[in-house]
């Protein structure tokens, strides 16, 4: 088979003229030269040849024919394996600037290593070699082994790119007679399900072995019904695969294909089909693609030039299902957008903690498309792609830190995950960038949140210093007793979490742990909400003239302009912002209110006064 695949790609190289007048006594002449400058890429001029003569590395000046070890501005040549004494092994990080493997010539990278060149690379005839499968013994290497090539690609031979290694290529064209294969590994070596992809062309579905499923976002989901499972449609073996196309395989485990890699721009045709009812519209727009490059990419560019046709969130397939026949519910998805991470899970694990912001090589995933994107392309580039980031046991990654509170409905075994996010960018009504939907057909058991009557996986909130409600449901298929949690937060320094159980009429400070109830079984139970409240003291400025506070014989009285009638809660701090005592169960009428204060204090204090939507700060001198 010859293969070549080609982009625009043009050698800079620059020009420059100098003209040169001189008058002379007698005679005048004009000299021309005209400089050719060559760009740094047709400047390579020295040949440094791999003998093997001390060891196998790299980095040993002995093994080198120049004495010294290449340098970006060399062409290497690895001669066969006949004429050197040792095979080499890239055992550091190396660059050149071409490298030339001849007839029988073989060179490997080493596990944790990258070799990178800013030329082309030729293997010159079909016994030369290279391979990307570290070292120690044949060990599979991390996801830091890998090739990155700027020029061209001539393979007459064989290249080889093991578990967890990567191949960037920023060339213009690969010429390929020889065989380029790659091996990628997926979570699971059992019957259970994985969203994959091909990062080459000329690939079919038979990679995936027999049971293969794709995903039609045209036909209805039916929520009443089948749940989606009408959307999955049995792929026939031998199928073409197309890079960027995403399809569900069971029991994938190694995935190994030989083909041609794929390089710039990818783009994946779009589909959003309105059904006509506001029961299917939550499931419009879902399309099912995969990561097309030999190397991991980043999600957050993924969005980025995106962010006009698709929402900013993905949707990870993990399957806790065993049957290698049925297709799977929608019940085991990790969904991720820019605030963070959330999944499900048993006693013993939890999936959001796998992710890290990077899809690996031949990981699928679910984008949404918007509903004026239909026809419109899912576009991958480049700068989407990066070195490592491609480790076997992480085909899906954990979170950084963010402005979140991950909370977690749990019956002691299982659990279920939502997040809560607050950033300066997000607004309080549907952020695309902010907003992920709530996606599952298992009703055991559910948690999420409410924005405009939907259900929410994650939900972003704006960054202000107010009172911020957020209204949850749940899910239960049994009756029993249950405990919500908080799995993750970096909120607590400036805010108090609290959970509201409206049906028993409590506040529960989520500081003092966990906050355990019995419920009956249903769907769509709005019990609870999450409040965020601002606990800055010191920091905060005086919010306002509206509060006013009187010291009586017996205690305080506050008078608020705006008449207020509710319930309320007061805190009282000394300047040093040492909580002295806290006043609970306070009931305004008409605007006022008082408290009676067992102790005096003789001293100036914060108040921080509390209502159902309101926070008050000032400070009060007390009299004894």
């Amino acid at each position: 088979m010859f293969e070549i695949i080609g982009r625009k790609h043009v050698q800079p190289m620059r020009i420059g003229i100098q003209i040169f007048y001189t008058m002379k006594k007698n005679y005048s002449f004009l000299t021309v030269i005209i400089l050719l400058c060559l760009s740094p890429q047709l400047q390579a001029q020295n040949r440094i040849t791999w003998d093997g003569s001390e060891s196998n590395y790299w980095d040993n000046v002995d093994n080198w024919d120049l004495g010294r070890t290449p340098t970006k501005d060399d062409t290497v040549i690895v001669p066969s394996k006949s004429v050197s004494s040792n095979n080499l092994l890239i055992d550091s990080d190396g660059e050149t600037y071409h490298l030339i493997v001849e007839s029988n010539g073989f060179f490997s990278i080493r596990s944790d290593r990258t070799l990178e060149i800013y030329g082309d690379l030729t293997l010159e005839a079909s016994n030369s070699q290279m391979n990307a499968f570290g070292g120690g013994g044949g060990s599979i290497a991390s996801s830091s082994t890998g090739l990155i090539l700027h020029g061209d690609l001539v393979n007459k031979g064989t290249m080889s790119f093991n578990v967890n290694t990567f191949f960037i290529f920023y060339g213009s064209s690969i010429t390929n007679t020889g065989s380029i294969t790659s091996i990628y590994r997926t979570p699971h070596s059992d019957t259970k399900y994985s969203i994959v992809g091909v990062p080459m062309t000329g690939i079919t579905s038979a990679v995936f072995g027999e049971i293969v499923y794709g995903y039609d976002e045209s036909a209805a989901y039916n929520p009443t019904g089948d749940e989606g499972l009408g959307r999955f449609n049995l792929v026939a073996s031998g199928t073409s695969m197309t890079p960027g196309a995403g399809v569900f395989s069971s029991g994938t485990a190694d995935v190994e294909m030989t083909g041609v890699p794929v390089f710039g721009d990818q783009t994946f045709s779009l589909s959003y089909t309105d059904q006509g009812t506001s029961a299917e519209e939550p499931y419009e727009g879902f399309n099912l693609v995969a990561n097309p490059y030999m190397a991991a990419i980043d999600v957050t560019e993924l969005f980025s030039e995106n962010s006009a046709v698709i929402e900013e969130a993905i949707w990870l397939w993990d399957d806790g299902g065993t049957d290698d026949v049925t297709r799977r519910t929608n019940a085991d998805y990790l969904i991720v957008n820019a605030l963070g991470a959330v999944g499900s899970g048993d006693s013993t694990s939890d999936n959001s903690s796998n992710w890290d912001g990077y899809l690996n090589i031949g990981q699928g995933f679910f984008v949404k498309a918007l509903s004026d994107a239909d026809g419109s392309n899912l576009t991958f580039t480049d700068n989407m792609i990066v070195a490592g980031n491609n480790v076997e046991n992480s085909f899906f990654r954990k979170t950084t830190d963010r402005n979140i509170v991950k909370i977690a409905i749990s019956d002691g075994n299982r659990f279920k995950q939502t997040i809560v996010g607050l950033s300066p960018n997000a607004s309080k009504e549907k952020d695309h960038a902010f907003d992920a939907q709530h996606i599952s057909a298992n009703k055991d058991l559910q948690l999420y949140s409410y924005l405009d009557n939907n259900r929410y996986a994650i939900q972003g909130l704006p960054l202000i210093n107010e009172k911020l409600r957020v209204k949850l449901g749940y899910d239960l298929s049994e009756q029993g007793n249950y405990a919500i949690r908080i799995d993750e937060e970096s909120l607590s320094e400036h805010y108090d979490i609290i959970l509201e159980d409206l049906q028993e009429q409590r506040s529960h400070y989520f500081a003092n742990g966990s906050y355990s109830f019995y419920s009956e079984a249903g769907n769509d139970q709005q019990r609870f909400e999450l409040v965020l409240m601002p606990k800055a003291v010191l920091s905060t400025p005086h919010l306002g003239n509206d509060l006013s506070v009187f010291q009586t014989q017996d205690g305080i009285e506050f008078l608020l302009s705006n008449q207020y009638s509710g319930n309320s809660r007061g805190l009282i701090y000394n300047l040093s912002g040492k909580q002295l005592m806290q006043l609970d169960d306070m009931v305004f009428s008409n605007g006022k209110t008082s408290c009676a204060i067992s102790s005096r204090l003789s001293q100036i204090v914060i108040i921080k006064l509390i209502t159902e939507d309101k926070m008050y700060i000032t400070k009060f001198p007390f009299k004894n």
